[in-house]
């Protein structure tokens, strides 16, 4: 079967959120599939170093501060003025305010696990097959304010255009199969209670969040 071509992430956007995407979603989009995806694609599942990973941590509890700092944990005015607004969007603020303790828990755990650990090599843990589907499952929820269905056409479709636009390799699936088949058991884990998949969730929402830079 011939193989597809790669998709932008502006034909990305427009199949999570339809005909007029959040302006923040195409760079977010690209900000993660090149800092998180493409490295993970071209690494495979190597090893990386605690303090790497450590630093790594540290970067997503500062974005997790700074965000709730911008969307005003304490007054509703707050989620307004920091872009927000009557309805879904100011809704969607509301929940990831929610969230944002409990991420920050995982994370500072996280971090206390790997100072411990001290030096040396740990598997870098996340396939790049589950990285593309976090990646869309995040972006879906925040554009939507709900996770994808795991085993629905368009999500699948969606994560499949993100594999291609980072040039993920065609050795990993056959073409002749469909993307719902060849990415719902990747969605399904995106999906799941796994604390590696809870906290890359996190790292990836801090990549695609604009107040986050």
């Amino acid at each position: 079967m011939k193989k597809p071509r790669v998709s932008s992430s502006a034909e990305i956007a427009r199949q999570i959120a339809g005909a007029a995407p959040p302006p923040w979603l195409e760079p977010g989009l690209e900000r993660a599939v090149r800092e998180m995806l493409m490295p993970a694609i071209k690494a495979g599942q190597g090893e990386a170093s605690r303090s790497d990973i450590a630093a790594e941590v540290e970067k997503l509890i500062e974005a997790a501060v700074i965000l709730e700092s911008r969307l005003g944990m304490h007054s509703p005015a707050g989620v307004l003025i920091a872009g927000g607004g009557p309805g879904p969007a100011m809704e969607d603020d509301n929940e990831i305010l929610k969230l944002l303790p409990d991420l920050k828990h995982r994370a500072n755990r996280t971090l206390d696990r790997l100072k411990k650990a001290g030096r040396g090599k740990v598997s870098a843990g996340n396939t790049p097959e589950e990285i593309c589907a976090t990646i869309l499952a995040v972006s879906w929820h925040m554009v939507t304010g709900k996770f994808p269905a795991h085993s629905a056409d368009a999500p699948c479709q969606a994560a499949e255009m993100v594999w291609l636009m980072a040039k993920g390799p065609s050795s990993t699936y056959k073409y002749a199969e469909s993307s719902t088949k060849r990415w719902r058991p990747h969605l399904r884990k995106a999906l799941s209670g796994d604390p590696r998949l809870e906290l890359l969730r996190g790292f990836i929402w801090a990549k695609l969040r604009p107040e986050a830079g």
